[in-house]
């Protein structure tokens, strides 16, 4: 469900009572829409016990009231161009110098999609820089952070699919997204590595890559194990919120421990020794 919050500061919301029931019925036809309860009393009704201020749709002021939508879908599947039919139907109310707001899904939809991705372009190009002076080799650097950022990609996929289930927040690709890289990025830094030693040890590049998977490759699965059981772990705190951001990181660390142990071994073993090259 969702809320669609109204206030205003010179009057009652009961003296506008005719322009609140139209905006619920208008809301109540809009699509997907399975109900739009009104916060004030129908008229003629038995009034209603004074208003609680902290759990009542209607302020004790009666200038603050909230309408309460339910849906018959995800809301968080709505699409943004949604809120044009709400703003028709809520007009009534602004026109009557009513302040409406939207809060719950409605308020995520309102809400502008971050554009500025300088703080990942600089953590990208800071690994990059770090990466290529520990291995002093191009493909060496690049390859942890190509692989990560696939296996993230494939985790907010994965995420995708979830939320047509479950409702996340919206900060919970961003957290997967970070845990997801920096886990990836980790993982295989511990097969690279372990590759490199097998070619300098003698091994040709296909079973340096197949005896890298098959030692170092238990490390990164031991270690994405015990990762996705703490983040599971946030269920226990019995916040719903909390406990979903969990689930959303624990799944792009399971994408990451699995293109660990199958994508970054299949790309060694095509580089071959070509992973030791400056550019």
């Amino acid at each position: 469900s969702a809320q669609v919050v109204l206030h205003d500061a010179d009057k009652p919301l009961t003296s506008v009572s005719d322009q609140v029931a139209t905006a619920v019925a208008d809301l109540q036809k809009l699509p997907d829409v399975l109900s739009a309860q009104s916060p004030l009393p129908s008229s003629g009704s038995t009034p209603p016990p004074p208003p609680d201020p902290n759990t009542g749709p209607l302020s004790t002021d009666q200038k603050t009231a909230y309408i309460t939508v339910r849906f018959s879908v995800q809301p968080s599947t709505l699409d943004p161009s949604y809120l044009d039919g709400v703003d028709k139907a809520v007009q009534p109310l602004r026109s009557a110098g009513v302040e409406v707001e939207y809060g719950g899904p409605l308020g995520e939809l309102a809400r502008p999609e971050p554009s500025d991705r300088t703080s990942e372009a600089i953590g990208f190009g800071v690994a990059i820089v770090v990466l290529l002076i520990g291995f002093g080799s191009l493909l060496a650097a690049v390859l942890p952070l190509v692989t990560a950022l696939v296996c993230a990609l494939c985790g907010l996929a994965l995420l995708g699919l979830l939320a047509a289930a479950a409702t996340f927040a919206t900060v919970s690709p961003t957290l997967a997204t970070m845990i997801g890289i920096g886990v990836g990025i980790d993982y295989a830094l511990f097969l690279v590595t372990r590759h490199r030693q097998n070619l300098v040890d003698g091994q040709d590049p296909v079973t340096a890559a197949g005896n890298a998977a098959a030692t170092s490759g238990h490390a990164v699965l031991l270690s994405g194990c015990t990762v996705i059981i703490a983040l599971s772990g946030l269920w226990v705190s019995g916040i719903g919120f909390i406990g979903k951001l969990g689930l959303a990181a624990a799944v792009t660390v399971v994408t990451a421990v699995i293109g660990a142990l199958t994508l970054v071994p299949a790309i060694l073993g095509l580089i071959g020794r070509h992973i030791d090259r400056v550019h």
